[in-house]
Protein backbone atom coordinates (compact mmCIF):
# COMPACT_ATOMS: atom_id res chain seq x y z
CA UNK A 1 0.00 0.00 0.00
CA UNK A 2 1.29 3.17 -0.77
CA UNK A 3 1.43 6.18 1.30
CA UNK A 4 -1.74 8.18 0.67
CA UNK A 5 -3.82 5.34 -0.67
CA UNK A 6 -7.12 5.09 -0.01
CA UNK A 7 -7.96 1.83 0.40
CA UNK A 8 -6.72 -1.13 0.26
CA UNK A 9 -5.69 -4.23 -2.25
CA UNK A 10 -7.99 -6.73 -0.42
CA UNK A 11 -10.74 -4.50 0.08
CA UNK A 12 -10.68 -4.40 -4.04
CA UNK A 13 -10.10 -7.81 -4.32
CA UNK A 14 -13.25 -8.60 -2.25
CA UNK A 15 -15.43 -6.34 -4.50
CA UNK A 16 -14.12 -6.75 -7.90
CA UNK A 17 -15.48 -10.79 -9.16
CA UNK A 18 -12.80 -12.53 -10.14
CA UNK A 19 -10.06 -10.70 -8.97
CA UNK A 20 -6.76 -11.37 -9.66
CA UNK A 21 -5.19 -12.98 -6.46
CA UNK A 22 -1.45 -13.09 -7.82
CA UNK A 23 0.92 -11.12 -9.87
CA UNK A 24 0.64 -9.15 -12.29
CA UNK A 25 -3.07 -8.82 -11.92
CA UNK A 26 -2.66 -7.77 -8.21
CA UNK A 27 0.42 -5.21 -9.00
CA UNK A 28 -2.14 -3.28 -11.85
CA UNK A 29 -4.85 -2.91 -9.38
CA UNK A 30 -2.23 -1.80 -6.54
CA UNK A 31 -0.99 0.96 -9.18
CA UNK A 32 -4.98 1.90 -9.92
CA UNK A 33 -5.88 2.37 -6.04
CA UNK A 34 -2.89 4.83 -5.97
CA UNK A 35 -4.22 6.54 -8.98
CA UNK A 36 -7.96 6.64 -8.02
CA UNK A 37 -6.56 7.80 -4.48
CA UNK A 38 -4.72 10.80 -6.01
CA UNK A 39 -7.84 11.49 -8.08
CA UNK A 40 -10.40 11.51 -5.18
CA UNK A 41 -7.82 13.71 -3.16
CA UNK A 42 -8.40 16.14 -6.52
CA UNK A 43 -11.96 15.80 -6.86
CA UNK A 44 -12.47 16.70 -2.89
CA UNK A 45 -9.94 19.46 -2.70
CA UNK A 46 -7.92 17.83 -0.84
CA UNK A 47 -4.10 17.27 0.03
CA UNK A 48 -4.90 14.00 1.97
CA UNK A 49 -7.36 12.22 3.93
CA UNK A 50 -5.10 11.00 7.00
CA UNK A 51 -4.03 12.99 9.54
CA UNK A 52 -0.83 15.22 9.50
CA UNK A 53 0.82 17.87 10.17
CA UNK A 54 0.52 21.17 8.33
CA UNK A 55 2.29 24.63 8.20
CA UNK A 56 0.34 27.27 6.06
CA UNK A 57 1.31 30.89 5.30
CA UNK A 58 -2.08 32.99 5.08
CA UNK A 59 -2.45 36.98 4.08
CA UNK A 60 -3.42 38.76 7.04
CA UNK A 61 -6.93 40.49 7.08
CA UNK A 62 -7.39 42.25 10.04
CA UNK A 63 -10.05 40.07 11.48
CA UNK A 64 -9.84 37.98 14.80
CA UNK A 65 -10.68 34.75 12.82
CA UNK A 66 -9.21 33.20 10.13
CA UNK A 67 -9.99 29.91 8.31
CA UNK A 68 -8.01 27.14 7.66
CA UNK A 69 -7.46 24.77 4.73
CA UNK A 70 -7.04 21.57 5.72
CA UNK A 71 -10.31 19.84 7.83
CA UNK A 72 -10.91 18.45 10.40
CA UNK A 73 -8.63 20.16 12.48
CA UNK A 74 -7.43 17.92 15.36
CA UNK A 75 -5.21 20.84 17.29
CA UNK A 76 -3.29 23.43 16.41
CA UNK A 77 0.65 23.97 17.80
CA UNK A 78 1.19 27.61 16.98
CA UNK A 79 0.03 31.11 15.34
CA UNK A 80 2.82 33.24 14.16
CA UNK A 81 1.72 36.99 13.17
CA UNK A 82 4.40 39.47 11.49
CA UNK A 83 2.68 42.64 11.56
CA UNK A 84 5.44 45.00 10.91
CA UNK A 85 8.75 42.56 10.81
CA UNK A 86 8.55 41.39 13.59
CA UNK A 87 7.34 38.09 14.62
CA UNK A 88 4.77 37.52 17.82
CA UNK A 89 4.20 33.21 18.33
CA UNK A 90 1.38 31.95 20.16
CA UNK A 91 1.32 28.83 21.88
CA UNK A 92 -0.94 29.26 24.21
CA UNK A 93 -4.19 26.77 23.84
CA UNK A 94 -6.21 29.70 26.00
CA UNK A 95 -5.43 32.60 23.50
CA UNK A 96 -7.51 31.09 20.48
CA UNK A 97 -10.70 28.81 19.76
CA UNK A 98 -11.09 26.56 17.29
CA UNK A 99 -14.40 26.21 16.01
CA UNK A 100 -16.84 23.36 14.39
CA UNK A 101 -16.15 22.77 11.10
CA UNK A 102 -18.82 25.04 8.95
CA UNK A 103 -20.96 23.00 7.09
CA UNK A 104 -19.59 19.34 6.08
CA UNK A 105 -16.50 19.92 3.59
CA UNK A 106 -16.43 23.64 4.96
CA UNK A 107 -13.17 24.71 6.71
CA UNK A 108 -12.90 25.15 10.00
CA UNK A 109 -12.77 29.13 11.58
CA UNK A 110 -9.53 29.68 14.08
CA UNK A 111 -10.26 32.89 16.03
CA UNK A 112 -7.81 35.17 18.53
CA UNK A 113 -9.95 35.54 21.82
CA UNK A 114 -6.94 36.81 23.73
CA UNK A 115 -7.46 40.32 24.41
CA UNK A 116 -5.81 42.69 21.24
CA UNK A 117 -4.96 40.05 19.39
CA UNK A 118 -5.72 40.03 15.65
CA UNK A 119 -4.41 38.51 12.48
CA UNK A 120 -2.73 41.72 11.00
CA UNK A 121 -3.14 42.79 7.77
CA UNK A 122 -0.96 42.21 5.05
CA UNK A 123 0.82 39.10 2.56
CA UNK A 124 1.93 36.27 3.95
CA UNK A 125 2.45 37.72 7.45
CA UNK A 126 0.35 35.13 9.17
CA UNK A 127 1.90 31.37 9.69
CA UNK A 128 -0.32 28.50 11.33
CA UNK A 129 0.98 24.95 12.23
CA UNK A 130 -1.73 22.41 12.71
CA UNK A 131 -2.77 18.93 12.79
CA UNK A 132 -5.59 18.42 10.34
CA UNK A 133 -7.31 14.69 8.96
CA UNK A 134 -8.93 11.68 9.49
CA UNK A 135 -7.36 8.51 11.77
CA UNK A 136 -8.04 6.39 9.25
CA UNK A 137 -9.90 7.09 5.56
CA UNK A 138 -13.83 7.51 6.36
CA UNK A 139 -15.37 4.45 5.14
CA UNK A 140 -17.25 5.98 2.35
CA UNK A 141 -14.45 7.40 0.77
CA UNK A 142 -12.55 3.91 1.02
CA UNK A 143 -15.81 2.84 -0.85
CA UNK A 144 -15.80 5.26 -3.45
CA UNK A 145 -12.01 4.10 -4.06
CA UNK A 146 -12.80 0.71 -4.04
CA UNK A 147 -15.61 1.60 -6.76
CA UNK A 148 -13.40 3.52 -8.99
CA UNK A 149 -10.44 1.05 -9.08
CA UNK A 150 -13.07 -1.77 -9.86
CA UNK A 151 -14.58 0.50 -12.67
CA UNK A 152 -10.88 1.50 -13.93
CA UNK A 153 -9.67 -2.56 -13.69
CA UNK A 154 -13.25 -3.42 -15.84
CA UNK A 155 -12.66 -0.49 -18.31
CA UNK A 156 -8.66 -1.81 -19.66
CA UNK A 157 -10.86 -4.77 -21.44
CA UNK A 158 -13.05 -2.25 -23.32
CA UNK A 159 -10.64 0.89 -24.19
CA UNK A 160 -12.04 3.04 -26.69
CA UNK A 161 -15.38 1.29 -26.56
CA UNK A 162 -18.55 3.47 -25.94
CA UNK A 163 -20.85 0.12 -26.78
CA UNK A 164 -21.15 -3.55 -27.84
CA UNK A 165 -23.74 -4.79 -30.23
CA UNK A 166 -24.76 -8.43 -30.06
CA UNK A 167 -25.87 -9.66 -33.67
CA UNK A 168 -28.27 -6.96 -33.99
CA UNK A 169 -30.45 -7.51 -30.62
CA UNK A 170 -28.78 -6.02 -27.92
CA UNK A 171 -26.42 -2.88 -27.27
CA UNK A 172 -24.98 -3.14 -23.71
CA UNK A 173 -23.45 0.68 -23.08
CA UNK A 174 -20.18 1.56 -21.16
CA UNK A 175 -20.28 4.41 -18.75
CA UNK A 176 -17.48 6.89 -19.55
CA UNK A 177 -17.54 8.61 -16.47
CA UNK A 178 -14.24 9.08 -13.81
CA UNK A 179 -16.25 8.16 -10.59
CA UNK A 180 -20.10 7.08 -11.04
CA UNK A 181 -22.94 8.58 -9.21
CA UNK A 182 -22.91 6.56 -6.54
CA UNK A 183 -19.48 7.56 -5.62
CA UNK A 184 -19.52 11.16 -5.59
CA UNK A 185 -22.36 11.02 -3.68
CA UNK A 186 -20.33 9.20 -1.24
CA UNK A 187 -17.58 12.02 -1.77
CA UNK A 188 -19.90 15.03 -1.70
CA UNK A 189 -19.51 15.62 2.42
CA UNK A 190 -15.81 15.52 1.52
CA UNK A 191 -15.09 18.07 -1.23
CA UNK A 192 -14.10 21.84 -0.40
CA UNK A 193 -16.54 24.02 -0.29
CA UNK A 194 -14.05 27.54 -0.20
CA UNK A 195 -11.18 28.84 -1.86
CA UNK A 196 -7.58 28.14 -0.48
Amino acid sequence: MAAGDLCQLADVQAWLPNAPTASPGTDLISQLITAASRAICGYCGRGEFIAQSYTDTYDGAGKTWMLLRQWPVLSVTAIALTPSGVTTTITDAAAFQLEAPIPAGGAQRLTLIAPHLYFPRGRGNVQITYQAGYATVPPDVAQACIEAVGEAYQRRNRIGQTSVSSQGQTTVAFSQADLNPAAKAMLEPYIRRLPL
